[in-house]
């Protein structure tokens, strides 16, 4: 849901918990939650510059219970977040870049997500665990399916581009009126099935090398040793599966992140948006 849209349950801003908070930390609570994500996410930082708040009022509000950190010192989950936006319109839910963490720091967390029942789809309420889960068990299968692109011809080389049907090639050789014609078509087989072989072949295998050893590509073992796991791991799997990104593009992303508020978030999206280089 957007900032716009988001909306505010009474019974929870008017509880003597929410009441008894100094002014500014109520204040940025309603900025919190115009900023969270669709999952009640958010990184604090322009909330509390636009609130003219300070630290010690986002450290008042998680003394509090209203918001648990994720990573200090400003992204943080509401817990109440659905209380506020439990009418959050499921068909233009979008799920947060942050799951993995939050599944990770509080398994239990609860969101909105939508199940498909026939051809429509309905919001349930689960734990971000359970849901991340069901994710990956569905990505995988599509990973898979993405992954067996090659084909036997392009490992064997084909000759029918020169030659037209090998085999139409072996009968004539071996129903040639003579013997020097039998030995000619042979040779003529032998010849164009070695070409194929061999200046095919070399064209692959010299992508192969290029590819593999000189570009040196970005792993699956390289996201998993940034830190991605569960639902981001297998999107930036399917990402670099489909764009792929060098290991020094990768690199570079990882080095810019560390100068980045939300190291994470900017990783996330430098590989999954393939940033170039300017």
């Amino acid at each position: 849901m957007s900032a716009s849209q988001t909306m505010i349950d009474i019974p929870t801003v008017t509880s003597g918990r929410f009441l008894t908070l100094p002014p500014t930390a109520k204040v940025l609570y309603f900025y919190l939650l115009m900023f969270a994500d669709d999952d009640g996410i958010v990184d604090a930082y322009v909330p509390l510059q636009i609130s003219h708040t300070q630290l010690s009022d986002l450290n008042e509000l998680e003394q509090k219970g209203y918001i648990i950190y994720l990573e200090k010192p400003t992204l943080g989950f509401l817990p109440d977040y659905l209380r506020h936006n439990r009418n959050l319109d499921i068909r233009s839910k979008k799920d947060s870049i942050y799951l993995p963490l939050l599944a990770e720091k509080i398994p239990d967390a609860k969101i909105m997500v939508s199940i498909a029942k026939g051809k429509k789809n309905s919001k349930q309420i689960m734990p971000v665990s359970q849901y991340m889960v069901k994710e990956s068990e569905n990505n995988v299968p599509a990973l898979a399916n993405n992954q067996t692109t090659g084909t036997p011809m392009e490992i064997t080389g084909d000759s029918m581009e020169i030659t037209g049907n090998p085999m139409r090639l072996h009968e004539n050789a071996m129903t040639g009126n003579t013997a020097a014609d039998m030995a000619a078509n042979i040779h003529l087989h032998a010849n164009i099935t070695q070409h194929n072989l061999t200046q095919h072949n070399l064209t692959q295998l010299t992508q192969h090398n290029i590819t593999e050893e000189d570009i040196n590509l970005c792993t699956l073992e390289d996201l998993k040793t940034a830190g991605f796991s569960g639902l981001s791991l297998s999107k930036l799997r399917n990402a670099i599966h489909k764009d792929p990104i060098t290991k020094k593009e990768f690199q570079q992303y990882v080095n810019d992140s560390k100068t980045k508020h939300n190291p994470m978030g900017y990783l996330y999206d430098a590989i999954l948006n393939h940033y170039r280089p300017l």
